[in-house]
């Protein structure tokens, strides 16, 4: 998994997950819209966490770093290196999130 490559289209695809699992579909369009993004956000927030919590100070800069240059690929092999268990840390975190939601 791309950490940094998909995580808006993972962020969405889940949080689509939670609401067809939680949530009626008597919801209006609106409604459904800010619980989605909620959810987005929240999702979002949980990667960015995982990745946070696993990186030294170091390592920290140096992802600002090549975030700031725009480079996601060397970001992403970066995130790759520096935390080899990314996918099971994110899938974890995503676990939590939903049992939460639910």
């Amino acid at each position: 998994m791309d950490a940094l490559a998909n995580q808006s289209e993972l962020a969405g695809y889940f949080a689509d997950c939670l609401i067809e699992e939680k949530y009626s579909s008597d919801l209006d369009e609106a409604s459904l819209e800010a619980v989605k993004q909620e959810l987005v956000d929240k999702v979002n927030r949980e990667i960015s966490q995982a990745v946070f919590d696993n990186l030294t100070d170091d390592q920290l800069t140096q992802l600002e770093e090549l975030l700031e240059e725009g480079d996601s690929v060397s970001a992403s092999e970066f995130l790759q290196a520096a935390i080899p268990e990314l996918r099971r840390l994110i899938v974890e975190r995503l676990i939590t999130l939903k049992e939460e939601n639910n």
